[in-house]
């Protein structure tokens, strides 16, 4: 039993260029943005992903969420900032605002605004965390590949 779940073990892993250029082609499509969860599932080992970062490949935004590559877009800030704040984390605010164009794009240096329902996820750095009892799925919408409340919700905050 054990010989084969190792047999299947390796047969999932990917050469580390392969699993690289895997995280490169997911990390295109989420603003340079992915998760250590992703990056394990695309077939790095922490140790791996350690030595990336050592390379200064890949960068520590904040726990568990990580730059590809070495320029963070407006976009990639705030998808960052959601999944710094998960699992049910949502852009909000005048970051909302201005990711819907109600207010000026981008919303500049200033921390990120994001909304969490009812649980303190601590104080990332660079997040204006807004704590609510619930966020409704109908106020919520995905847009560039982040969640962000939705038009009417955002102008309410």
């Amino acid at each position: 039993m054990h010989g084969m779940r190792a047999q299947r073990d390796n047969e999932r892993r990917l050469t580390r260029p392969e699993a690289l250029r895997r995280a490169a082609r997911l990390a295109g499509r989420r603003h340079a943005i992915l998760t250590e969860e992703q990056l394990r599932g695309l077939g790095l080992s922490r140790g791996q992903i350690g030595r990336e970062l050592a390379s200064g490949r890949i960068h520590r935004l904040h726990r568990g969420v990580y730059l590809l590559g070495p320029l963070l877009s407006q976009r990639g800030r705030e998808l960052a900032a959601v999944l710094a704040c998960r699992p049910d984390a949502v852009l909000s605010h005048r970051s909302a605002a201005c990711h819907w164009k109600l207010l000026p794009y981008p919303a500049g240096p200033g921390p990120v605004d994001v909304t969490v329902a009812g649980r303190n996820p601590g104080r990332p750095r660079g997040i204006r965390v807004h704590r609510v009892a619930a966020i409704e799925r109908r106020e919520v919408r995905i847009r560039d590949e982040i969640p962000v409340t939705c038009p009417a919700r955002t102008i309410l905050d």
